[in-house]
């Protein structure tokens, strides 16, 4: 690599650190700003791709085009409850290039998944989108009954949303947004503020079919569109 393009990939991280907490992504001793320097050339480019932090519950990649920070997380890296524990198969798959694992659930009658993330990690000046990611297989039945999608942000504040998942063309995957989240222009890498997001069901009726992916934090985009997914 020459001169040139050390300072293309140093000038990179730069501009990764001054979006977000550096630290949080990839922890380090010292001051991480004259750190970066440092860094292997290749690091950048591993950002943006997407690397699992959090033990694995997470991964993180930094999105080019918005200048942020983005997660996904896998089901794994949620609190799951629901009323059979045996009903729930997990599934190999990818995300981004990057293996994870699906939960697909069948014969249930209620079904939480619960999860946080620190408004620390997220960029300044970016407004996100909280988005869950949903398969219904051709035969789900049970979820005529209103799902419930809420986000809880710092100030004990709650937003609801309620969708009828029967009605999503089956073996498609499709985003439900479930709210947004807008991080201060002044960053504060050691704030103890999060938001709580979740999605549950519950009724009498027996619920089956539902494959769930995870939750996406990202930069706010134009659109979401569907995709077709088979199992």
């Amino acid at each position: 690599m020459d001169w040139s393009e050390l300072q293309e990939e140093r000038e990179n991280l730069k501009l990764i650190e001054k979006y977000q907490c550096f630290k949080c992504i990839l922890p380090i001793d010292g001051d991480h700003a004259s750190h970066s320097g440092l860094i292997d050339a290749k690091l950048f480019k591993q950002l943006c791709d997407g690397i699992y932090i959090d033990n694995g519950n997470k991964m993180y990649w930094f999105d080019e085009k918005a200048k942020g920070n983005a997660f996904f997380i896998p089901p794994r890296g949620l609190k799951i409850s629901f009323d059979r524990q045996k009903l729930i198969r997990w599934k190999d798959s990818e995300f981004n290039g990057k293996k994870t694992e699906l939960a697909a659930f069948s014969e249930i009658t209620f079904l939480e998944a619960r999860g946080k993330i620190k408004q620390h990690m997220l960029s300044s000046t970016l407004t996100y989108d909280v988005l869950f990611e949903l398969l219904c297989k051709p035969y789900a039945t049970g979820y005529h009954v209103p799902t419930n999608f809420e986000i809880t942000y710092p100030k004990a504040i709650t937003v609801v949303i309620k969708e009828n998942l029967e009605s999503r063309p089956p073996n498609e995957w499709f985003t439900i947004k479930v709210g947004e989240i807008k991080v201060d222009d002044k960053h504060d890498c050691d704030s103890d503020k999060e938001y709580e997001f979740s999605m549950n069901i519950h009724s009498e009726d027996r619920k089956s079919e539902l494959v769930f992916k995870g939750v996406q934090i990202r930069p706010k985009q134009p659109s979401y569109g569907t995709s077709s997914f088979k199992i």
